[in-house]
């Protein structure tokens, strides 16, 4: 869908609740009156690239296979191939690029992938300080330190400390626009979830007008049709 789709799509869900009135006064012009911009079309317009965040971020992963993608490093302000340094302690350290939602991390030494990740803020992570509680091998763990602004991979055995691994692969979600881009529902997104965005923008425009019933109605359409797929 392109943004002027997603933008109709989004007032016609709204005005199936509520018809909006367009007096002269609900209208405000540019420099000219050449392009008259309503009101509720800025406030679709402001709040969908937030409300497709939510979606890529909320929505289970069965449903976003075409977004899931490498999840590269951030190397001065390029990207490139990601890459693991171990430290002398056996944790894998990794700088991807923040704008995902991480997915799955893979390396060939790892007997298996790692599919959930804490945080440095997760009680989990306190475990990962010692050497005989945290993450190995056979059960890893990723931890996102926003302090450090890295991913910390629990653990890699002695034989790989010190080294530069470039054979991991870290996959996740693009949750933000595209390099050299500004648009972001009608950009980044490649899975069909355009029903669900629509609804949640039109959630947070009722949030916008105080609407917290339409708000309401439109969370429970989203959360019924999710329903639907899954069952």
């Amino acid at each position: 869908m392109t943004r002027s789709q997603y933008i109709e799509a989004v007032k016609v869900k709204l005005e199936e609740v509520s018809p909006f009135d367009e007096p002269a006064s609900f209208i405000a012009a540019d420099d000219g009156e050449k392009n008259a911009i309503k009101p509720i079309v800025s406030y679709i317009d402001s709040t969908l690239d937030e409300a497709t965040k939510n979606c890529l971020l909320a929505l289970p992963l069965s449903l976003l296979h075409p977004d899931i993608e490498a999840v590269p490093k951030l190397k001065g302000g390029s990207e490139d191939d990601l890459t693991v340094v171990v430290d002398n302690k056996g944790v894998g350290r990794c700088k991807p690029v923040q704008n995902f939602r991480f997915v799955r991390f893979h390396h060939d030494v790892l007997l298996r992938d790692i599919t959930a990740f804490i945080t440095s803020e997760d009680e989990l992570y306190l475990l990962q300080q010692n050497p005989y509680t945290r993450g190995g091998i056979a059960k890893p763990v990723a931890v996102w330190n926003a302090a450090l602004d890295e991913m910390e991979i629990y653990s890699f055995p002695p034989t790989l400390r010190g080294e530069t691994l470039t054979d991991a692969v870290l996959l996740g979600v693009r949750t933000n626009k595209k390099p050299n881009s500004d648009a972001v529902a009608e950009e980044v997104v490649q899975s069909p979830i355009s029903d669900y965005i629509v609804l949640e923008c039109a959630a947070l425009v009722a949030d916008i007008l105080g609407d917290a019933n339409t708000a309401q109605m439109m969370r429970t359409q989203q959360q019924q049709k999710l329903l639907a797929v899954l069952s």
